[in-house]
């Protein structure tokens, strides 16, 4: 981390707003257009091998009961009963909607919806070329000529509305960043929704009474940022049982009561 004075940061963003005082540089700051990155990952799992069916919703984790033991037999659908001895809850923002047959482990870690409305305008000439944030917005330079404003952060529920008040505020934020970014004209607005647990850390793990039940959920802002390391702990605990990591400080047990637990 480097500490730049007002000139240094002029020099590297002269689109910046001429009152700021100064910055801080992230060198090992990085992005990645999650649009892109959705796309290569759904190809590259379907060369392996995976097989996605869409437009099919998840109606209940279906468990068994032998001899006081709980185990997974697979998922029920829309379009059928699916068999399968492992299931991953990793439903997002929906995760806590998901009926798991006669189990409550998830009344306990309610998984809340929190959205988040976007703003990409036409990126201004010259470019911004980082990643820039202050308290209240951010700015983040696309390839193809976009830079994207964010965000809001609203208790609204399952509704992915776009507002004006949500707009309005962004766009005030960024002109606070970039005083002419009200400017610019706008390509594209829209919100998505954040799965936020009760303490903002994922849940990540196995369940502690069903067998094959594992959850991937409650990454709330970093769902992103996580994806690779959620993906390589939660493939050895499928493959093995077992994950590299200790995942105690995110396991689904601290939120359920003691007798729950039991």
């Amino acid at each position: 981390v480097k500490r730049l004075n007002r000139g240094c940061t002029l020099k590297l963003e002269p689109r910046l707003n001429l009152d700021l005082r100064w910055a801080l540089k992230f060198p090992d700051d990085h992005q990645v257009n999650n649009r892109s990155m959705a796309a290569a990952l759904h190809q590259a799992a379907r060369s392996a091998g995976a097989e996605f069916i869409t437009q099919c919703e998840v109606r209940r984790v279906q468990i068994e009961s032998v001899s006081g033991i709980k185990r997974v037999t697979g998922v029920l659908t829309d379009h059928g009963f699916i068999e399968s001895d492992v299931v991953v809850i990793a439903a997002g923002a929906w995760s806590s909607l998901l009926e798991v047959e006669n189990h409550q482990v998830m009344a306990g870690n309610k998984i809340k919806p929190v959205r988040g409305q976007m703003v990409a305008v036409e990126m201004p000439i010259p470019a911004i070329n980082h990643v820039v944030y202050s308290c209240r917005g951010y700015l983040v330079p696309r390839l193809g000529g976009l830079l994207i404003a964010g965000s809001t952060t609203e208790s609204a529920g399952f509704d992915k509305r776009v507002t004006a008040g949500g707009i309005n505020a962004i766009i005030q934020h960024a002109a606070e960043i970039f005083s002419g970014f009200d400017q610019l004209s706008i390509s594209e607005i829209w919100a998505g929704l954040r799965p936020r647990s009760k303490d903002d850390l994922p849940v990540l793990g196995l369940d502690p009474g069903v067998g094959g039940l594992l959850y991937a959920t409650g990454h709330y802002r970093n769902g992103i940022l996580l994806t690779p390391i959620t993906a390589r702990v939660i493939s050895e605990l499928v493959i093995r049982g077992q994950s590299s990591i200790d995942l105690k400080p995110f396991s689904i047990t601290r939120f359920l009561r003691p007798e729950a637990a039991g």
